[in-house]
């Protein structure tokens, strides 16, 4: 749920580890009008 809301909202999360290191990088979107193919496109580019 976004932090202005109160109704539920759709929210996309990406996490990744960063080799040879201990870390892990995170991004994530709040999007409710995006299909599931356009998410699907968005995390088949961020790899």
């Amino acid at each position: 749920m976004k932090p202005d809301r109160t109704t539920p909202t759709r929210k996309v999360s990406y996490m990744m580890t960063v080799e040879s290191r201990p870390w892990l990088v995170g991004a994530g979107m709040y999007d409710d009008t995006m299909s599931v193919k356009d998410f699907e496109a968005v995390s088949r580019a961020a790899q």
